[in-house]
């Protein structure tokens, strides 16, 4: 694997990790990176 390459569950699984490392709620970090719901979708 280069580092180009990822796998869609990996970052699933860290983003939503981090949003509760935080105690925040998915939706709320995703608006204040200014990304929507589908943004992760559409990169795969």
């Amino acid at each position: 694997m280069n580092m180009f390459e990822y796998q869609a569950s990996v970052i699933g699984d860290r983003r939503k990790r981090t949003a509760k490392t935080k105690n925040i709620q998915l939706k709320d970090m995703l608006t204040a990176l200014q990304l929507n719901k589908n943004t992760f979708s559409n990169i795969v």
